[in-house]
This record gives structure tokens, sequence and C-alpha cells, in this order.
């Protein structure tokens, strides 16, 4: 727990709950909206969630908003064979408890094609790393979601 952490009641631990789920619930429902359902959601929803005797609801409003505006650059990135995609490795280790994951190495490329050239060598390079209870996942993302993705592997692993 942090110096700004405070502990929570019993009441705030099942505000948070709640709110996590339906938090859940509307990625969810946004994630799986086809393109131009999703686009009208972005134009749409400040004006339709927006009460005027709740002010409140402007604010999850626009969060809405921005959550649907994502979701569509996020797959605007994924068809966009150009641009700065990413060439990510990581150790798995399978445990009896479950498993880890670890950052071994990120590369910046030009193109989704060049991201996959890159993953590749990555798979030979890291060949000998695999074992019975190891393997190295190779992945491309692109600049969007290995942003999203670094940050937390950051914040999880420590990698510069």
């Amino acid at each position: 727990m942090n110096a700004k952490t405070r502990r929570l009641s019993g009441r705030a631990e099942t505000a948070l709950k709640e709110i996590d789920e339906k938090i859940g619930s509307i990625s969810f429902t946004i994630q799986f909206l086809d393109g131009g359902d999703l686009s009208g959601v972005a134009d749409s929803a400040l004006e339709r969630l927006s009460d005027p005797l709740m002010p409140m609801y402007e604010k999850l409003a626009a969060g809405v908003v921005e959550a649907a505006n994502y979701e569509i650059e996020r797959r605007a990135a994924w068809e966009n064979p150009f641009g700065v995609w990413y060439a990510i490795a990581e150790l798995v280790t399978r445990e009896h408890v479950g498993s880890s994951v670890r950052l071994i190495e990120f590369e910046k490329c030009d193109g989704k094609e060049a991201a996959a050239m890159a993953g590749k060598a990555m798979i030979l390079k890291y060949a000998d790393l695999f074992s019975s209870d190891r393997c190295v996942e190779v992945s491309t993302l692109p600049e969007i979601e290995w942003a999203a993705e670094r940050e937390h592997v950051e914040k999880i692993e420590g990698v510069n």
C-alpha cells in the first residue's frame, strides 16, 4: 500500500467491486460493437447519457465516449500495416500454481511486416530458453497497445 492509499471500509470495498463489475460490462459491450455502431456510440453517448438533473452522468458519459474513441483508434491501428509496431518477446514460466510472464525484449519497428520479421528473429534468438516449464512467446502489437502494455510491464517488471 503506497503512502496515498487509504484503507477502505467494507462499504467502500463493496462499492468499488460493484463499479468494477459495471465498468467491465461497459468495456465488454464497447469492444464487441461493430464499427458503425461503435462510431454511433462515440458520437451520441454524451448527448444520450447525460441528464441535467444528474451532473455526474455527464462525467460518466464522457468516459464512455473516450473509451469508444479509444476502441476506434485501436482497431484502426490493427488494420494499418504502416506506422509504429513492436515485436515483443516474453518468457512464460509455468508452475504448479499458475504461470509468470517476464519481458525479455521489445523492438520498435517501422510497420507490421518489419515487426513480424523482428519477432521471427527473436524466436531464433531466444529458442535456448525453451524448456519443460518455460516457453518464449513472441508477438507483434501496434504502438497504441504496446504503450498501454509497456506501462504495465514497467510497473511490474522494472523494464526501462
